[in-house]
């Protein structure tokens, strides 16, 4: 749909799926130019198990650690 999400911890196994806005992109990395701050933790493995978890049950994580 033309937007580019990421998906960031909120707390233990609770994540967000955040619109952000990206740059110079070379096939392998690519930039984010807007959308985080400083100390959020982006998920970067797994990405389509909780894409998958969130469409199942509409949320992403249950809010604590195992």
């Amino acid at each position: 749909q033309g937007a580019s999400h990421v998906y960031v911890q909120i707390s233990g196994e609770s994540f967000s799926r955040k619109a952000v806005q990206t740059g110079h992109k070379d096939g392998l990395l690519v930039e984010i130019t807007g959308g985080l701050h400083p100390g959020d933790r982006v998920v970067t493995r797994g990405v389509m198990l909780l894409k998958a978890a969130s469409m199942v049950s509409g949320t992403v994580g249950h809010g604590h650690s195992h």
